[in-house]
């Protein structure tokens, strides 16, 4: 095939639209599996529950409120969705789906201005692995969750508008009222871009990090003042999954039995139903762990003659990302759940593209 024709925009959104239909085939595949057939995770139905008591106006119910314990956003999506149809398993079922193909969209997006079309393998990485695609029906927030911190990231540190800031701190907030114990790395990546900037003698920049950083307090205030009052703690999410942990450590998990599994388990001791599930697990593992990481990574720690240098200053607060949105979990005594690794995802598949694009560079040398 012609060189130029695969560096054209043609060739580009036509291969994002396929691999988005083959994204969607899959999520459709697995959500026909699960549909009817298998019960809603224990905390989906209750986001439904508590969808059908949301109200946008109330003091209780709405936005300035911890909906017995969880934050309001997801809820608040949950209950737009259940308008729409009676069925509150298909409609919850369908809108993290619907997530999980805007967070392939968006990698996209973000990291096209660094590798070209190349930058096709991460979708594809997105679109075929098992566990996204597991995960993209199980109607939890995590899909969200990642799509809006993909936003945040974008809007940080690859956006170029005038409004900067504003949109900086109100994706920041956004993804503080999906889970609010966000704020550490939020603030921490506010400070990363605006601070050593302002250090130089911006004082336009420190303006822009103090309406970013109290944009974000104004958003998440309400619900932090509501934890307060109904939970004595600012935070009643991490309060009551604490609680639950102590209870798990002591006693031993009951009705969750096999809920959290150790990093060795989720890669490599997951049993999928099909062939093709296997198949894709292997592909997406040996591109993403085995080529395409090591090359990424290395860009940081070893002088690369071959790495471009936007790559480099394009990596680092995605490299600082990973390990500071896994510290809270690395914690957990008993390992983690395989949604929780959702978010990152689209970061290390990026990083894994950049990685393979600098490794595709180095052979040709």
């Amino acid at each position: 095939m012609d060189a130029d024709i695969l560096r054209s925009k043609r060739f580009f959104y036509a291969a994002l639209a396929l691999i988005v239909i083959v994204a969607l085939f899959l999520r459709l595949e697995e959500f026909g599996r699960v549909y009817g057939k298998k019960p809603l995770d224990n905390d989906a139905f209750f986001y439904t529950q508590e969808a059908g008591r949301f109200d946008i106006l109330s003091l209780e119910n709405g936005f300035s409120s911890n909906h017995s314990g969880k934050e309001p956003l997801w809820v608040f999506f949950v209950s737009l969705s259940s308008r729409l149809s009676a069925d509150h398993e298909l409609t919850i079922r369908l809108t993290s789906l619907l997530f999980s193909l805007l967070s392939i969209i968006l990698a996209v997006i973000l990291l096209r201005s660094l590798c070209g079309n190349i930058s096709l393998i991460a979708p594809l990485l997105l679109a075929v692995d098992p566990n996204l695609v597991i995960n993209s029906v199980r109607g939890l927030r995590e899909e969200m969750y990642g799509f809006l911190i993909l936003c945040f990231f974008y809007s940080v540190f690859y956006s170029s508008s005038k409004r900067k800031a504003f949109i900086t701190g109100v994706f920041g907030g956004l993804v503080c009222l999906t889970r609010l114990y966000s704020i550490y790395f939020v603030v921490f990546f506010l400070a990363f871009y605006y601070l050593p900037k302002s250090i130089s003698g911006d004082r336009a920049v420190l303006k822009q990090f103090t309406l970013s950083l109290l944009l974000l307090l104004l958003m998440i205030s309400p619900l932090v003042i509501d934890n307060l009052l109904t939970c004595h703690v600012p935070d009643c999410s991490v309060y009551l999954a604490a609680r639950y942990l102590a209870n798990v450590e002591f006693h031993g998990l009951k009705s969750n039995a096999g809920a959290f599994i150790s990093p060795s388990d989720y890669l490599f001791g997951r049993s999928y139903d099909s062939l093709l599930f296997r198949t894709l697990l292997l592909f997406s593992f040996l591109l993403l762990i085995v080529l395409g990481f090591p090359f990424g990574l290395g860009l940081i720690i070893l002088p690369f003659d071959f790495a471009r240098r936007e790559y480099i200053e394009g990596l680092k607060p995605i490299l600082l990302f990973i390990p500071l949105f896994l510290l809270p979990y690395s914690l957990m005594p008993l390992g983690f759940e395989s949604r929780y690794l959702v978010p990152i995802y689209p970061f290390a598949a990026i990083v894994n593209t950049i990685g393979l694009s600098n490794l595709a560079r180095l052979l040709r040398k």
